[in-house]
């Protein structure tokens, strides 16, 4: 059984380090920044695969989660204030979104929605 645990919590890590990657990537490709609307859920998996990293009494493991925890956390308490960032003037543009406030006319929206 101890096995099979520290399997799993070695799986989680590997995820939620690949997950956290991916976020902290968004900054440079704004594409990846879809990760970031699930940091509440990878930060819940996270404190979940450190509880059970405790359970294993593996101290690397503890440390280790420990470390994707706080990442995560970083990760999810910097990007309450703002956005994904601004894409580069002259880049393409590849979707435009607006709300039904804005005048529809003047932005050429790909997509609107209504609230």
């Amino acid at each position: 059984m101890a096995k099979q645990l520290t399997a799993l919590v070695a799986a989680g890590l590997c995820f939620g380090s690949i997950a956290a990657a991916h976020g902290i990537l968004a900054n440079w490709w704004p594409a990846l920044d879809l990760i970031n609307n699930g940091l509440p859920f990878l930060a819940t998996g996270c404190l979940a695969v450190l509880e059970l990293a405790i359970a294993t009494r593996a101290r690397t493991l503890i440390r280790l989660a420990a470390l994707l925890l706080a990442v995560c956390f970083a990760l999810l308490l910097t990007g309450l204030p703002g956005a994904a960032p601004e894409a580069e003037a002259g880049s393409e543009r590849f979707l435009r979104v607006t709300t039904f406030n804005k005048f529809l006319d003047e932005i050429e929206a790909d997509a609107v929605v209504l609230e």
